[in-house]
C-alpha cells in the first residue's frame, strides 16, 4: 500500500500570492509536475482537502476546485468514502538515458529524419528581425510609400468580405491578371492569368516545382556559385544536384552538356546572375531553351531582381523566347516592395497548373487574400510602376556612393567590381583573407554582408563579400566604409 502524501512531501509548494497567475492554477501546475515527475506515485492518496487547504492557507473551496479538474484530466481518482488517489498507468516526464554510448550529434541526428538533417547543415542565411547596413537582398525600406500602401490595405479590408477567408486555390484573380499585365510590359512575357500561380514568396515556388517535377535521384543543373536556399530544397527532395561553373555568357551549357547527365531540371538567373550578377547573352539563352526542348527538361528561371536595370530597360526574360512551354518562371515582390509582404508567383505551363495548385494547397497557401487586393490596386493604380522608377534612381545613387567610399577607404583590400543591376555588389578580398572570417568580423562590428563562397558547391574559385547597397541611406555609407577599411585592415595586420 503505497504511503498518503504528507504536508511534508507537499511542503516545497510555494504560493505566489502577487502572480498573475490565480492560485488554484498554481496548486493544479504543482501536483501535476508531482505526478508526472514521479514524486506523487500511482495509487498514492492525496491529503483531504481541509488538510491540503490548511496546509496551503488557502480557502477548502479552492482545493475541492483543483482536485475536480486533476479528476477532469485524469490525473487523480476520487473514491467515495476513501478519499482522492493518484491514477494508475501514467507515465512520467523522467528522462530515458540512451543505453549505448553516443556523441551528442549522433544521438541528436537519430532522432531527426534526414529531411532535417539535411537542413541542419543548410548555409541559407536570413538572420531574421535584424537590418544591417550592407546586409544583401534587402530594398530601401525607409522609402517605401507607407501611407499610400496603407490606403490600399483598408480598401481591400472592405471591399469585400471574402477576403477574410482563404482566398482563391491559385490567388487572387486581380492579381493575377495584374501581374501578367506587368509581365507583358517590363518583361516582354505574354502570359495568361490562369498560368500564373500566386506564391507566399520565390522559395514556396522552388519548393511547389522540386515537389511536383522532381523524383528521386533525378539530376538537376544547378548554377554553382548559385541561390543556396533554392539548391537545398532541391537535394532534400532527393535530386542530384549538379554543379554548373558561370562563364562570361551565363550558366556554361557545353560544360554541362559534357559533365552531367540529361536533367530533368535546370534552375537558372539569367538576367542578373545570382549572386556573380552576370547577365546571360542571347546565343547562351536560346542554347539552352533549344537543349531543354530536345531533352524534354524543365529550366526554373529565377528572375529575383530583374526591375533593377541601371543603364537600358530591362532585358526581356528568358521565359519570353520560350515558345514551347519549358521555362517556368519565378518572380517575388520581396524585393520590389518590402520582405514581408511575402508574396510572389510562378509562371507554369497550363498543363502543370492543377498540380501546382493542389500542392500549394497541401504545403499551405500562406499568402494573405488582404494583401493580394491591396497589392493588386496598388499595381493597377500605377503606383508600383512609380515606386520602382523611384527605386531605380535611388539604388544607382546607393551603389554610386558605395563604389566610391569602398575606391577611398578599401582600396588596399578589396577590389569591387563594377555592376550595372541588381541590389548588390561584389567586392574581391586582396592577401589572401578568408571571406567567411572578414563577413563575422564586420558582423562583429555591426556591418552585414554575405561571404560569396557559402555560395560555391564545393571549393570557391574567389574569396568575396556580397554587399548590399539598396538599404542602406546614402548619407552614412561613407562613415560604415571607413569601418570596414579600419576592421578588414586589422585582418590583414593579424594575418
Amino acid at each position: 500500500m503505497v504511503k498518503a502524501a504528507t504536508g511534508a512531501l507537499l511542503s516545497t509548494l510555494e504560493i505566489d500570492r502577487r502572480s498573475r497567475v490565480p492560485i488554484y492554477r498554481q496548486i493544479e501546475d504543482f501536483l501535476r509536475q508531482m505526478i508526472l515527475n514521479g514524486s506523487l506515485l500511482p495509487s498514492q492518496k492525496l491529503p483531504s482537502t481541509r488538510e491540503l487547504a490548511l496546509e496551503l492557507g488557502v480557502s477548502r473551496i479552492t482545493i475541492k476546485s483543483v482536485y475536480e479538474q486533476l479528476i477532469s484530466e485524469g490525473y487523480v481518482q476520487g473514491k467515495t468514502g476513501a478519499g482522492t488517489f493518484v491514477s494508475e498507468g501514467l507515465d512520467g516526464e523522467t528522462p530515458v538515458v540512451p543505453s549505448i554510448d553516443l556523441t551528442e550529434k549522433e544521438y541528436l541526428f537519430g532522432n531527426f529524419s534526414k529531411t532535417a538533417e539535411h537542413i541542419s547543415f543548410s548555409q541559407a542565411i536570413a538572420r531574421y528581425g535584424s537590418i544591417l547596413p550592407f546586409r544583401p537582398g534587402v530594398p530601401a525600406l525607409d522609402k517605401f510609400p507607407i501611407k499610400r500602401w496603407n490606403k490600399y490595405v483598408s480598401r481591400a479590408t472592405k471591399s469585400d468580405i471574402t477576403n477574410f477567408s482563404y482566398g482563391d486555390l491559385l490567388g487572387s484573380k486581380k492579381l493575377r491578371a495584374s501581374i501578367a499585365h506587368h509581365l507583358a510590359d517590363s518583361r516582354g512575357m505574354q502570359v495568361d492569368p490562369e498560368q500564373i500561380l500566386i506564391t507566399s514568396g520565390a522559395q514556396q515556388a522552388f519548393v511547389l516545382i522540386s515537389y511536383v517535377l522532381m523524383n528521386k535521384n533525378d539530376t538537376v543543373w544547378y548554377e554553382n556559385p548559385g541561390h543556396i536556399a533554392g539548391r537545398d530544397v532541391m537535394r532534400i527532395v532527393g535530386g542530384d544536384v549538379s554543379p554548373v561553373p558561370i562563364d562570361g555568357e551565363g550558366l556554361d551549357l557545353p560544360y554541362a552538356i559534357q559533365n552531367f547527365s540529361i536533367p530533368k531540371l535546370i534552375f537558372t538567373t539569367p538576367s542578373h546572375q545570382q549572386p556573380l550578377g552576370i547577365t546571360m547573352s542571347l546565343q547562351r539563352r536560346l542554347a539552352l531553351l533549344k537543349y531543354a526542348h530536345e531533352k524534354a527538361s524543365w529550366i526554373i528561371e529565377d528572375d529575383y531582381d530583374s526591375e533593377f536595370r541601371y543603364r537600358g530597360r530591362p532585358l526581356p526574360a528568358l521565359s519570353a523566347l520560350d515558345k514551347v512551354g519549358r521555362v517556368l518562371y519565378v518572380g517575388t515582390f520581396s524585393k520590389s516592395l518590402f520582405p514581408s509582404v511575402r508574396i510572389g508567383y510562378v509562371v507554369v505551363p497550363e498543363i502543370l497548373m492543377d498540380a501546382f495548385a493542389k500542392m500549394r494547397n497541401i504545403f499551405g497557401q500562406t499568402s494573405s487574400a488582404i494583401t493580394e487586393e491591396a497589392l493588386s490596386n496598388f499595381m493597377d493604380d500605377g503606383a508600383f510602376a512609380e515606386h520602382i522608377r523611384k527605386m531605380r534612381r535611388l539604388y544607382r545613387d546607393r551603389r554610386d556612393i558605395l563604389l566610391n567610399a569602398l575606391q577611398e577607404n578599401c582600396s588596399n583590400i578589396l577590389i569591387p567590381q563594377q555592376t550595372d543591376a541588381g541590389m548588390h555588389i561584389l567586392a574581391d578580398i586582396k592577401n589572401g583573407i578568408s571571406d567567411r572570417l572578414a563577413h563575422l568580423e564586420l558582423l562583429k562590428s555591426g556591418i552585414d554582408s554575405l561571404p560569396l563562397s557559402i555560395y560555391y558547391e564545393g571549393p570557391a574559385e574567389r574569396q568575396a563579400l556580397v554587399l548590399g547597397f539598396s538599404g542602406v541611406q546614402k548619407k552614412v555609407i561613407p562613415e560604415l566604409v571607413s569601418k570596414m577599411g579600419s576592421v578588414l585592415n586589422c585582418l590583414k595586420t593579424v594575418n
